[in-house]
């Protein structure tokens, strides 16, 4: 008798349920990749879309940053304009005021600190030896014909290097008049 003995392994036959599945795994796969490069495309368009109007926001920017400069020079040369003007308008022979005050000064006395507001007042703080020039310099500014009023608002005791000394703070309003430049006057 004879007998056939393959040794070779025989194949198995693709079950179908294999092949099915496969081809379900391939499609998931194919429509994957498709969603998924229309999102990254998508994606790609709104980043140039953004890019874009920074790139626009960022112009406008300078635009209106250079505008408020111009504006802001252009309000600084008005502002200095009115500063000029109003000085124009009222214009005091400060020299003339300084040397007035200290002509009166004792010869103890020395200014210390000077201040002028526009309204025709001055802060003034003056520094003395003693007490007796503090009240001989207010006296002497109640009287002179060119301060309308003055006050004293503080004096004060300051010690440094072994000497003692008087600081006091005069509010003085001026006669603006007295002191008012005319034609012709020249500037002091």
């Amino acid at each position: 008798m004879l007998s056939e003995i393959n040794l070779l392994p025989q194949k198995e036959r693709r079950s179908v349920l294999f092949v099915i599945v496969l081809t379900i795994i391939l499609a998931v796969g194919v429509i994957g990749g498709t969603l998924l490069s229309f999102h990254y495309q998508s994606l790609a368009r709104q980043k140039s879309m953004k890019e874009a109007e920074i790139a626009t926001i960022a112009k406008e920017i300078e635009i209106a940053t250079i505008q408020l400069q111009e504006a802001s020079s252009k309000s600084n040369v008005l502002h200095y304009k009115s500063i000029v003007e109003t000085v124009r308008q009222l214009p005091l022979r400060t020299v003339a005021i300084l040397d007035d005050m200290a002509a009166v000064l004792p010869t103890s006395g020395h200014f210390y600190k000077y201040e002028y507001m526009d309204t025709g007042e001055i802060i003034l703080t003056v520094q003395f030896n003693n007490l007796n020039d503090v009240a001989y310099y207010l006296h002497e500014l109640t009287y002179a014909d060119w301060v309308k009023d003055v006050e004293i608002n503080l004096v004060n005791r300051v010690e440094g290097n072994g000497v003692s000394f008087y600081r006091a703070n005069y509010n003085v309003e001026l006669d603006k008049k007295a002191f008012l430049l005319w034609e012709g006057d020249g500037v002091d």
